[in-house]
């Protein structure tokens, strides 16, 4: 009988563990100029590989923030996506590149991009922002990973 029971507190310990961690994504606040973004992080090489494909849209203010663990060439692709994108690439809380409207694959083509600068951020954005913002290159980015202001 205590076998049983200690069994099944256990079973019913991990699943309270397993119900706590449905809802892990990280966020950040990204600020550019005067604009905010929530993003989601993605921190981790599985979360670098799949992105933002295969989402059937991009809330307005939203995108993802790729983290690198260092300053490196970052080339991205369109893979699986549904809508177009503005990629951004960030050095040291700097802008140093763009891919403004990385277009949605066709046919067997999927579009990439290989930046010729060095960056440990990459920002996606919906497709747009760069002009709508006015963002450019050189433009400074504040990262806030402890926003109450971006929740899940």
């Amino acid at each position: 009988m205590f076998k049983l029971r200690f069994c099944l507190s256990i079973l019913f310990l991990a699943s309270l563990l397993v119900g706590c961690q449905v809802n892990s994504t990280k966020m950040a606040e990204v600020v550019i100029g005067q604009q905010t973004i929530c993003v989601e992080v993605a921190d981790q090489p599985t979360q670098w590989a799949r992105g933002l494909s295969n989402r059937a849209s991009l809330a307005a203010n939203r995108g993802m923030l790729f983290i690198f663990p260092q300053s490196a060439i970052h080339s991205f692709w369109m893979k699986e996506m549904n809508f177009s994108l503005d990629i951004i690439w960030i050095n040291n809380n700097q802008i140093v590149e763009t891919w403004p409207n990385a277009p949605i694959p066709s046919g067997n083509q999927t579009p990439g991009h290989q930046p010729k600068s060095l960056a440990n951020y990459v920002l996606e954005v919906s497709a747009g922002s760069l002009d709508k913002y006015g963002w450019r290159a050189s433009d400074t980015v504040k990262i806030n990973f402890t926003s109450t202001t971006c929740q899940n």
